[in-house]
């Protein structure tokens, strides 16, 4: 028979680093910012969905909105219509798109460490391990990935990122 204890420590390993799924009303009732619209259905590109959004994610958020007091709409979440390959993705619940504003642009550029500039614009990464990508081509956005292991040496980011 098999210890409960030693189960439940198992599950725990397990989930380190990624949080559990969300439902997008828990999601937007914990995160409590301005979403372009409001709609769980993740098949629906015109509104922002957090259904399945991680945990982790969204508290990533909650601690960034509290360190720079700039208001901020979440513009993409967990749509289907993001569709990424590998781990760290907008469907698997990593990522968020953030509209652009002069606060957000100027809180950025100050506190996060420059990475490199893409070919869909610069990149930063925060001192808790985001990445955040100012994608410059339309519609312009900060793409904000909290990921699912979190480096937060700029020199080790800078080797396994692509900067194209």
């Amino acid at each position: 028979m098999m210890d409960h204890k030693f189960v439940l420590f198992f599950v725990f390993l397990l989930t380190i680093g990624q949080g559990e799924l969300l439902s997008h009303h828990d999601a937007v009732n914990k995160l409590r910012i301005k979403l372009n619209c409001y709609d769980a259905n993740r098949n629906n590109k015109r509104c922002t969905s957090l259904q399945d959004i991680r945990s982790d994610t969204i508290d990533w958020l909650i601690n960034f909105k509290r360190t720079n007091n700039c208001k901020f709409v979440v513009t993409g979440g967990t749509e289907h219509a993001h569709r990424g390959k590998g781990i760290n993705t907008h469907e698997g619940g990593y990522k968020v798109d953030l509209r652009i504003n002069d606060c957000l642009n100027r809180y950025i550029i100050n506190n996060f460490h420059f990475i490199c500039n893409t070919n869909l614009g610069p990149k930063y990464l925060s001192g808790s391990g985001a990445i955040v990508l100012n994608e410059t081509k339309y519609p312009a956005h900060f793409d904000a990935l909290w990921p699912a292991k979190r480096v937060t040496n700029l020199s080790q980011v800078r080797r396994r990122t692509i900067c194209k």
